[in-house]
């Protein structure tokens, strides 16, 4: 029977792709082992699985400057590598200006896992006091949002849940939560607004068109689901501070087709013998992350069909 069991080359950093002069196919890797050189010669392609490059400072301030100095979801070894092998060899990138964040502080602690939580009957506004998303998204899907819209929170980096008495009263059931994150308190939303140096009129237009509708348990604006949407309006009222940095690997990667062949920059045409799968492509998540896991799906689908795919290629001489 054949022995499939691979040469792991430990402390033997790939650095560049070998690609062949004449056919442009992807032959190899050119790695450093014990301070030199060290040519891997590949007899039926190439697999770029390295990760993605939230721990690379130069391309987090080049790609996602908004997520600099974030808490880091991932390892020491998303330094960006395999995608700057990649498009050395000629390969193109995707999404590379969106990354995963929470919000940060209590506004999402206190949530029961992805949905639930007393902070979701919130109001979540920016610093014009202007709600932008559901509060009962999946906890991503906040940070997406201020990073597709960077205009609109130009200057902010922080977001506020606005709640009243009665939301507090929940929040002190939860240890994580407490007054302790409170950054302003009113008798009135004006007074709140005016407290967080908000324009003027703003969160109370807000809090008002928020409050007719949720007396129907309604949100026409954001949908957000009847069960968390109710007026706020048992004065005092509250704030606590959402910032953004909180949480952080990147989507942006190789461009792949179905068959995790990575495309060239110049044509979208199949880079020959080179595949890639992870975070070191750009696959099915797009500019959003849909849940808890779906990295480690995508990791094993796509690495499972570049493998399939790289096997199935003719060795070349």
């Amino acid at each position: 029977m054949e022995d499939l069991s691979p040469e792991i080359l430990y402390k033997t950093p790939a650095e560049r792709l070998i690609v062949h002069p004449e056919t442009g196919r992807v032959v190899g890797v050119q790695a450093k082992k014990d301070g030199k050189p060290y040519n891997i010669k590949a007899n039926k392609g190439v697999v770029l699985c390295t990760g993605g490059f939230a721990c690379n400072d130069a391309m987090v301030d080049q790609y996602v400057p908004y997520a600099a100095g974030s808490f880091i979801i991932g390892t020491e070894g998303d330094t960006g590598d395999g995608i700057r092998m990649g498009q050395g060899a000629g390969a193109d990138t995707r999404h590379m200006n969106f990354a995963y964040g929470q919000l940060s502080h209590g506004a999402w602690i206190a949530r029961d896992s992805v949905v639930g939580g007393p902070l979701l009957f919130s109001a979540l506004v920016n610093k014009r006091g202007v709600r932008f998303i559901a509060e009962d998204h999946y906890a991503g899907s906040y940070y997406a949002q201020v990073a597709r819209n960077p205009y609109y929170f130009r200057d902010y980096e922080t977001c506020y849940m606005v709640f009243d008495q009665q939301t507090y009263d929940q929040m002190e059931e939860i240890s994580e939560v407490g007054a302790d994150v409170i950054v302003a308190q009113a008798e009135t939303i004006g007074a709140l607004a005016e407290a967080l140096q908000m324009p003027a009129g703003t969160l109370e237009n807000t809090i008002a068109y928020y409050n007719e509708y949720a007396q129907k348990g309604e949100d026409p604006l954001w949908m957000k689901r009847p069960a968390y949407t109710r007026p706020i309006s048992q004065p005092p009222f509250y704030a606590v501070a959402a910032t953004t940095l909180n949480g952080l690997f990147t989507y942006g990667g190789l461009k792949i087709n179905t068959d995790a062949q990575v495309l060239s920059a110049m044509d979208d045409s199949p880079i020959s013998g080179l595949y890639s799968a992870g975070r070191n492509a750009s696959d099915i998540l797009g500019t959003g992350y849909c849940g808890s896991g779906a990295s480690v799906a995508s990791c094993y689908t796509f690495g499972r069909i570049a493998g399939r795919k790289v096997a199935g290629e003719e060795a070349w001489a």
